[in-house]
């Protein structure tokens, strides 16, 4: 397969779709990825009429998206295709094509909204094909964003596998960055950077104690996946970032991990990470294929 004359190996793609209700920001958040990757010059925008996916008059006009549409952003050499799909049930064959050929889910999650009844038919597609997939808590920028909520709210209405990989530094206009569990890092965005750039610094102090609350809950999550990994853990060993990585993305092909992100992708905040848990967490076409066949 070959994008701009690239071409790339079975085990340096990743199909995803990028599923949600309508109004969650699964548009918005295509046009951010690229952006952030370098494969788009510019950062679409639906509310200016440019977006990357949005591309009949029909959608123009409406601001919403009719049909799937591909789009695909590289990072680590790797070709991500992103699968855009309508959010609204009247156009509802287009996401069920859309999760049948892809490899990987991501489900966009408004952290106004919470799941809506577009959020729990897209879930239902994903159970049934049985793919690996994560939500993403968008606009959390966004007036009245609440992180919490929208968690709990997945935890009762679709899955009790959920696990915060990201936890928000502040929210609606104070949000500033997230704390990453993987790293154990938080990551502060750089003021007026459009592709998430961020430095990463220690846990603020005012934080400290939820991170340690989410920390212990994430590392035992991820250490239960893995026989070999939780009885290094009950022994006090450490787990390294390598490893809960491999550990969480075997979990997740069995359905007993979704990992929960978070980010302003009109900010571009988040996307960085995003990307990059695509690459290290889905399968390629190949793995996928083996499990079928």
């Amino acid at each position: 397969m070959a994008a701009s004359g690239k071409e790339y190996g079975t085990e340096q793609i990743r199909n995803v779709a990028v599923l949600g209700h309508g109004g969650s920001g699964k548009t918005t958040l295509v046009d951010a990825l690229c952006f952030s990757a370098g494969t788009s010059r510019r950062k679409g925008s639906v509310e200016e009429g440019h977006s990357l996916t949005m591309t009949t008059p029909e959608e123009l006009s409406h601001g919403i998206s009719l049909q799937t549409t591909p789009a695909f952003a590289e990072v680590q050499g790797t070709k991500v295709n992103l699968l855009d799909t309508p959010g609204f049930l009247d156009f509802t064959g287009d996401t069920l094509a859309a999760v049948r050929v892809a490899d990987g889910a991501v489900i966009v999650v408004g952290s106004t909204a919470g799941v809506e009844v577009g959020t729990e038919v897209v879930w239902d597609y994903c159970e049934n094909r049985g793919i690996p997939r994560m939500f993403f808590v968008s606009m959390m920028d966004k007036e009245h964003a609440d992180f919490d909520k929208v968690f709990q709210d997945i935890k009762e209405r679709l899955s009790s596998n959920v696990l915060p990989v990201e936890v928000p530094i502040g929210q609606g206009e104070d949000f500033r960055g997230i704390i990453n569990l993987f790293s154990q890092k938080a990551h502060i965005f750089k003021p007026g950077s459009v592709t998430g750039e961020y430095e990463e610094e220690d846990i603020p102090e005012e934080m400290q104690a939820r991170f340690e609350e989410m920390e212990t809950e994430f590392i035992e999550t991820v250490a239960t996946a893995d026989e070999e990994l939780l009885e290094r853990y009950l022994e006090g060993e450490k787990i390294s970032r390598d490893e809960a990585i491999r550990a969480m993305a075997q979990a997740m092909a069995r359905g007993e991990i979704i990992p929960l992100f978070c980010g302003s992708a009109k900010l571009g905040f988040g996307t960085q990470a995003l990307l990059t848990k695509m690459v290290q967490l889905f399968p390629h076409p190949g793995e996928m294929a083996g499990e079928s066949a």
